[in-house]
C-alpha cells in the first residue's frame, strides 16, 4: 500500500486510499500535523500501518453516539476531575446519548441543524445555562473529532446559543444568620457554615479543611482542597476547583476562638483525633449531602425563604465584603475566582447596589 504526501500551509497532509463503507477505495487527505517532511514521511507510514490493520477508524462507519462514549471513556476521563466526569457521564447518559441515539447518525453526518434542534428543544426543558453545558461538551467532542481528522469541521460553532441568564444569589442578614447559628449550636453542621459564613468558603472547601491547614500562631487558614462526591456516595479529596481558589485568608479572633475550642472539645474523642476540622461525632467527615440536607431543613424549620441555600452563605460573604468598600479584585481572591469577570458576572448587581447607596449619600449632601 503507498501514499503521497503534500504541504498544504504550515503541515504537510498524507494521501492514501482507505475502502469506503461499501469497501470501495477512495482518496483521503490526512494531516499528519507535521512541519518537517521526514517526520511527515514518518507519519505517512504509520497511517499506512493503521489502514493495513484496520485500526484507522472509517468516518462513513462510526456513530455519532458510538464516537462520543469513546471520547468519555477514553479522553475526557484521563483530563478531568472525577466529579466533573461523573457530571459529565451524567449528561450523557441522561441528556445527549438517548436524544442522538434515536436519529442514528454517523459522526460525519453531524451538521448545525441537530445541534440547533437539541438546543432548542432541551431550552424548553432545562434552563439556558445548562443547555449550554451540554453544548459545551459536544463541541468538545466534535473538536477531537475534528483534531483526528474524522470531521471537516466542529459545527457547534455555527450554531445559536440560548441566552445566559445571570446568577443572582440570595444574601443572609445579619439577623437571619445569628438565628441559624444559633439553630447549629454543637451539631456537625456548625463548623461548616462557620467556615462558610466568616470566609465565604465554597462547601467542598469547607469540607476539605484540615486542622493542618489552619496555622494558628500566625492567624492564617489556607483553602487548598476540597473533598467532594463522585457518582452515588463515593467521596474523594481533591484540588480547589482552580489555582486561583488555593489562597491564604486572616483568621478572625472569633472564628480562631471557635476552632481552638472545637479542637480541644469537639464532638467526642473520635473527632478530637481526626484531621478534618467538619466531622460528625464518630469522627467520620462531614459527608456533602449532609449538608445541603440538614441546611434545608434549617432554613425551612425558621421559615425563611424555600429558595435560600447554603451557597448563598458565601453569597453574602461577597456581599458584606463589597458593602465595606472591598475592590472587586479583592473580592475576587477572597473568593478565590480564576478571574476578575466571575466575580463581576455574579456579583455585579451587589456591586451596583453599593454604588446607588453612595449616590445617595452624595445626592443629599447640600439638603
Amino acid at each position: 500500500m503507498q501514499g503521497s504526501l503534500v504541504k498544504r500551509g504550515k503541515y504537510y497532509t498524507a494521501i492514501v486510499s482507505m475502502p469506503d463503507s461499501f469497501g470501495i477505495k477512495k482518496q483521503k487527505w490526512i494531516s499528519t500535523k507535521c512541519e518537517k517532511k521526514s517526520d511527515a514521511q514518518k507519519a505517512l507510514l504509520n497511517i499506512l500501518q493503521e489502514i493495513e490493520n484496520g485500526s484507522l477508524l472509517n468516518t462513513n462507519k462510526i456513530l455519532f453516539c458510538d464516537f462520543a462514549k469513546d471520547w468519555l471513556n477514553t479522553i475526557a476521563k484521563g483530563k478531568v476531575a472525577p466529579n466533573t466526569f461523573d457530571t459529565y457521564t451524567q449528561t450523557m447518559n441522561v441528556h445527549i446519548i438517548p436524544y442522538f441515539e434515536k436519529w442514528n447518525l454517523y459522526l460525519n453526518e453531524i451538521r448545525p441543524i441537530h445541534i440547533q434542534r437539541y438546543c432548542n428543544d432541551k431550552t424548553e426543558r432545562i434552563s439556558a445555562n445548562t443547555v449550554r453545558k451540554h453544548i459545551a461538551l459536544i463541541s468538545g467532542i466534535l473538536k477531537y473529532a475534528l483534531k483526528m481528522d474524522l470531521v471537516e469541521s466542529n459545527v457547534v460553532e455555527r450554531i445559536e446559543l440560548p441566552q445566559m441568564t445571570k446568577f443572582k444569589g440570595n444574601v443572609f442578614n445579619s439577623e437571619q444568620l445569628k438565628v441559624i447559628m444559633s439553630q447549629i449550636k454543637g451539631k456537625p453542621i456548625e463548623p461548616v457554615v462557620i467556615l462558610s459564613a466568616y470566609f465565604g468558603l465554597r462547601r467542598s472547601e469547607a469540607l476539605g479543611l484540615k486542622w493542618s491547614d489552619i496555622d494558628f500562631d500566625n492567624d492564617i487558614i489556607y483553602v487548598n482542597r476540597s473533598r467532594v462526591k463522585v457518582g452515588s456516595g463515593f467521596i474523594i479529596d481533591k484540588e480547589t476547583k482552580t489555582e486561583s481558589s488555593n489562597r491564604a485568608l486572616p483568621l478572625m479572633p472569633v472564628v480562631k476562638t471557635y476552632l481552638l475550642e472545637l479542637k480541644l472539645s469537639g464532638f467526642g474523642d473520635d473527632y478530637r483525633s481526626s484531621e478534618y476540622v467538619c466531622r460528625m461525632g464518630d469522627g467520620e467527615p462531614v459527608k456533602p449531602d449532609y449538608v445541603t440536607k440538614t441546611f434545608k431543613k434549617i432554613i425551612r424549620a425558621l421559615e425563611m425563604p424555600d429558595n435560600y441555600r447554603f451557597h448563598d452563605l458565601r453569597h453574602s460573604v461577597a456581599s458584606y465584603l463589597l458593602k465595606n468598600r472591598m475592590s472587586m479584585k479583592e473580592v475576587q481572591y477572597w473568593m478565590g475566582h480564576s478571574d476578575i469577570g466571575t466575580s463581576m458576572d455574579i456579583y455585579a448587581h451587589l456591586d451596583a447596589d453599593m454604588k446607588r447607596a453612595s449616590s445617595n449619600v452624595l445626592n443629599g449632601m447640600l439638603d
